[in-house]
């Protein structure tokens, strides 16, 4: 009997431990890189017609600053914790830089638990309580409660300014991708073809896409549930501080300016942005490789550096002289500004 129950105690012990190692693979480990097929209604920025569609685009105000502070989700379930920490990092919200472990604050942890979060991720809901739990403004916005139209006039607007961001939740299965609900920035909008650039924060499965509008549109209509009239959609954010009421932040004029630093890089034709600020490009490493690399460490540092015809780019927020341009509203008492000539 002894030796029966001490064989019963030792498989119960691996089963345990075996029980233990898969949870922890599948939901508390960095992802293992598994790269999968894009449909063909999704076209990758890594293409040539993906970075054709970024060098024509003329709302990418919100592109750099996000390339600049990206980071790849660094658990299964983390797509909403690894979007917040991007739009917090390039809102430049006071004191250090946040990562996917001190996102998670007191404050945070009272909403939902890192272990929780890990499990089971976050609603759009939640996902509005925890940056509003960072300082900065969130509006949540659910599919159901308003249309098409009015959808893309929010985004489009907030695309032509870099001091708010557009977090879409969605589900990918009504992409052609796997079936899961997810979180991701919206980078940029292609007006001619109607696309909308996700920097995909699940980089370990996929590269950034352009999407066409009525596709993102239904994903983010699909109900949470079988039983549930609820659906998903998007949050706005801005940083708290800002003076702009939240109502006026949602539609403000697409204003683009030729002598503007910004807006004139943003116009820059296709040959000048061979490298583009999202570094997936050959010449550097293959793209899987570049991708692992991402997924393994995060790629905000490849985002810097010159351009591809010699010239350095100017810095994100950096102020120069000469006229404020429109496009760029003030941030902390500084205005964005052309070079006198």
């Amino acid at each position: 009997m002894k030796r029966l129950l001490s064989i019963c105690g030792v498989a119960l012990s691996i089963v345990l431990l075996v029980a233990s190692l898969t949870i922890w693979n599948r939901y508390f480990r960095v992802p293992p890189v598994d790269l999968l097929p894009l449909p063909d209604n999704l076209i990758t920025l890594e293409s040539p017609a993906g970075r054709e569609l970024l060098a024509e685009s003329e709302f990418t105000a919100d592109y750099e600053p996000l390339a600049a502070n990206f980071v790849p989700q660094s658990r299964r379930a983390f797509c909403g914790a690894a979007s917040s920490v991007i739009v917090l990092n390039a809102l430049e919200s006071p004191g250090a830089p946040l990562d996917q472990s001190s996102f998670f604050s007191d404050s945070a942890r009272r909403i939902k638990d890192p272990l929780r979060v890990s499990l089971w991720g976050m609603s759009l809901g939640q996902l509005g309580k925890f940056l509003r739990a960072h300082g900065v403004e969130a509006t949540v916005i659910y599919a159901s409660d308003i249309d098409v139209e009015r959808f893309r006039a929010i985004a489009r607007s907030n695309l032509m300014t870099s001091e708010d961001f557009v977090l879409v939740n969605y589900q990918r299965a009504m992409l052609g991708q796997v079936e899961m609900g997810h979180i991701s920035p919206l980078a940029a909008y292609h007006a001619e073809t109607d696309r909308f650039l996700i920097l995909d924060v699940a980089a370990h499965k996929y590269p950034p896409v352009w999407v066409s509008t009525d596709a993102l549109w239904d994903a983010m209509r699909a109900p949470l549930g079988e039983s549930s009239p609820r659906t998903r959609g998007f949050v706005v954010v801005r940083d708290g501080a800002s003076r702009q009421p939240a109502s006026l932040s949602l539609i403000r004029p697409a204003t683009v300016r030729d002598d503007c630093v910004s807006c004139r890089w943003r116009r820059r034709d296709a040959g000048a942005v061979a490298v583009l600020r999202f570094r997936f490009d050959a010449r550097l490493a293959p793209v899987p490789a570049v991708r692992m690399a991402a997924a393994a460490s995060g790629i905000g540092a490849a985002f810097h550096g010159n351009d591809s015809d010699g010239g350095q780019r100017p810095s994100a927020f950096q102020p120069a002289r000469g006229a404020p341009c429109r496009c760029k509203p003030a941030r902390n008492g500084q205005s964005r500004m052309a070079p006198s000539t």
